[in-house]
């Protein structure tokens, strides 16, 4: 149960990056601070003074990047949570090939679902 959880919070995770990414403008983020949701220009969140070549704070353009702009904390958490489906995986319908398809059907589901509401 706790797999199906992770793999929910990780398909959300994904949409939130690709409508990010590709649908920033169109999308239900737009109305919200562009510093830390716009990933065209959040990403120098972790530059100080906008030059590339000085970080903001020691590590925020490697360690602590999740930090810096919305794009990277969604994928972060879509890293931590695919990590912790592996980690945390046991069987759910006694037979791993059946547990992928049903999986992938839920992150398909997930997927497609947030992605259309957060584009709109």
């Amino acid at each position: 149960m706790i797999t199906i959880i992770l793999l929910i919070i990780a398909a959300a995770s994904n949409a939130i990056c690709d409508v990010l990414i590709n649908f920033f403008y169109v999308s239900k983020f737009r109305r919200l601070n562009p510093y830390f949701w716009n990933p065209k220009v959040s990403y120098l969140n972790k530059w100080s003074d906008f030059d590339i070549k000085k970080e903001k704070f020691l590590g925020s353009s490697t360690v602590f990047v999740a930090f810096t702009d919305s794009w990277h904390l969604s994928k972060a958490i879509w890293l931590m949570s695919m990590l912790l489906c592996i980690v945390t995986y046991k069987p759910i319908l006694q037979h791993w090939t059946l547990d992928g398809v049903m999986l992938l059907i839920i992150w398909g589901l997930v997927f497609e679902l947030l992605f259309r509401w957060l584009k709109k």
